[in-house]
């Protein structure tokens, strides 16, 4: 199977080209070229900026593909550029159009659980949600108007092997190991002037998904469970040396960064407080 990765050097992309070369699928990953990675022997790689048309369709016309997964499409990386042009570019020379969506698009209703005829939010290519919908949007209207063959998937919260979102567990294993305190979110009994926890989610964010359907009609089966995912996640990490990150964590992929000796400091001043 011929198959095109639209990144495939970060976090869920790499860990995908792992997957499909594994499974014997010829894989080409493109990106913007700026990050420097090891892929696996045999995968090619295509330089061009999703943000911009002109780069797309030089680097792309004339190419055919069994499948495309689309796991780029975020803010920071495509720009805001309209998922539509892209859809446009791949119509007719694709077999299929996988986009990696986003739960982060449901509505915070209070509802659960979410499943695919949830609200979500409306589209705004400006935030990491409305972006996912402004996309989802523009693949889903190509579909229906020509049979575009394009394939939504919403992943929940992500976690495993090369994720290079800092706060997230390579923060809480770097916690656990200094033996720091762990807050429990959202409830403080004091005020705190710089990021705290996460700095994904500034109001209460939960959620649950139901992934019936993707059983039901794809006879999908996960190959870890919650237990096992978190141990294969701790020992990458281990051997990465992300866990061992510096206390004030700088995130590259967001240009954020917390600091985990002032998470103890608002702690202890919570305990002092009660």
């Amino acid at each position: 199977m011929k198959t095109l990765v639209l990144g495939g050097t970060g976090f869920v992309g790499r860990r995908l080209v792992e997957f499909l070369t594994a499974d014997g699928a010829h894989v080409t990953v493109l990106n913007r070229g700026v990050t420097p990675v090891d892929l696996p022997p045999g995968v090619g790689r295509l330089v061009a900026d999703r943000s911009d048309p002109a780069s797309m369709c030089a680097t792309l016309a004339g190419t055919e593909w069994d499948a495309v997964f689309d796991v780029s499409s975020v803010v920071k990386v495509a720009g805001g550029a309209d998922a539509g042009l892209l859809a446009d570019l791949f119509a007719g020379c694709v077999g299929r159009y996988v986009y990696v969506s986003s739960q982060s698009l449901y509505l915070m209703t209070g509802a659960f659980p979410w499943t695919e005829d949830s609200p979500v939010a409306e589209p705004d290519v400006t935030t990491y949600g409305g972006f996912k919908a402004a996309t989802e949007q523009a693949l889903l209207a190509r579909h229906a108007a020509s049979g575009f063959p394009a394939t939504v998937a919403r992943p929940a919260a992500i976690y495993g092997p090369y994720n290079n979102i800092y706060d997230r567990e390579a923060a809480m294993v770097r916690r656990l190991l200094d033996r720091r305190p762990v807050r429990l979110p959202y409830h403080l009994a004091v005020s705190a002037t710089r990021p705290l926890f996460s700095r994904l989610f500034a109001p209460a964010h939960h959620g649950m998904l139901d992934p019936g359907k993707i059983t039901r009609v794809l006879g999908f089966s996960p190959v870890y469970d919650l237990h096992a995912g978190h141990v294969q996640t701790l020992e990458w990490l281990r051997r990465s040396g992300a866990g061992a990150a510096d206390r004030a964590m700088s995130d590259p992929l967001w240009g954020r960064t917390f600091d985990l000796g002032y998470e103890a400091e608002v702690a202890e001043l919570a305990r002092a407080r009660r």
